[in-house]
């Protein structure tokens, strides 16, 4: 099964997006990224046009100015998505409010442009970068996330795009998704703890919480690092709700004793004196 870019239209870069939603339908992994190989040049050619000017009466919205998330994540997670964090400038949120449709439109395609081009690499790993690049650069939340699942299936192993579609979907209160995203990266990353605690956090967030499921979760991250005082907080308070007082005050005095984070060791700390074993 191929995919055909087609014949460049009157809309060239809308032409780019349903092509690369088209290859990401794709069910054969060689057939899609044959897909993707397919239509680096086409789409190069088509994104060197100049952009087609579009009618409007309004200069744009801020609502139409935000990335895919729907929201300005911008300064609450940070800058390394290796680390469970959003880049400071995601997507198109930080463009004044007064910029025409226009040149919103000409820095997304120049976004795609870019990643098109990276695509040319023979690694799979970069492929998947170079889609998680584009990704965040839509405003289209349907095709930004139907292009980070593909970068799931490319290469299984990098943790961006689980990250980025863990930050939606939490976002959305879609925990049954937060689960499904960090359950597909364990198993490719069996020693990523952090995923393990992600997992633990979504059980928790239901309602009401699943704590026996979370418990599970928060143990299979300390086991594989030690030094989680957050794991061990979250497993302190679960037994102390279950009425486990010996496992409560074991869990809690490990995560109290966490001098890098304080936060952590004073919220332990709290519960210890609520229970009188501080």
């Amino acid at each position: 099964m191929a995919c055909q870019f087609g014949t460049v239209t009157a809309s060239p870069r809308d032409d780019v997006l349903d092509g690369l939603q088209k290859c990401s339908g794709i069910g054969d992994d060689k057939a899609r990224l044959a897909c993707y190989d397919a239509l680096v040049h086409p789409a190069q050619a088509a994104l060197a046009r100049p952009p087609e000017p579009q009618e409007t009466d309004h200069p744009p919205t801020v609502a139409e100015q935000k990335s895919w998330f729907g929201f300005d994540l911008s300064g609450l997670f940070g800058s390394s998505p290796s680390q469970q964090t959003t880049p400071q400038k995601f997507g198109s949120e930080n463009l004044p409010e007064t910029q025409k449709k226009e040149e919103v439109a000409a820095d997304t395609v120049d976004s795609i442009s870019a990643g098109v081009t990276e695509y040319a690499t023979t690694s799979n790993s970069e492929k998947a970068s170079t889609l998680v690049k584009t990704a965040i650069n839509l405003t289209d939340s349907d095709r930004a996330l139907k292009l980070l699942w593909q970068a799931t299936d490319i290469d299984p192993t990098l943790s961006d795009p689980y990250v980025y579609l863990g930050l939606y979907y939490n976002s959305r209160s879609d925990f049954d998704k937060v689960i499904q995203v960090y359950q597909k990266l364990v198993k490719y990353q069996p020693k990523e703890s952090s995923a393990y605690l992600n997992i633990g956090e979504a059980y928790m967030s239901f309602t009401p919480p699943r704590t026996d499921d979370a418990l599970t979760y928060y143990r299979k991250a300390l086991d594989i690092d030690p030094s989680s005082s957050f794991a061990a907080l979250r497993m302190g308070e679960i037994y102390a709700q279950q009425g486990n007082r010996e496992m409560a005050v074991r869990y809690l005095k490990l995560a109290s004793s966490d001098v890098k984070n304080p936060d952590v060791a004073a919220e332990a700390n709290h519960y210890l004196s609520q229970m009188g074993a501080s």
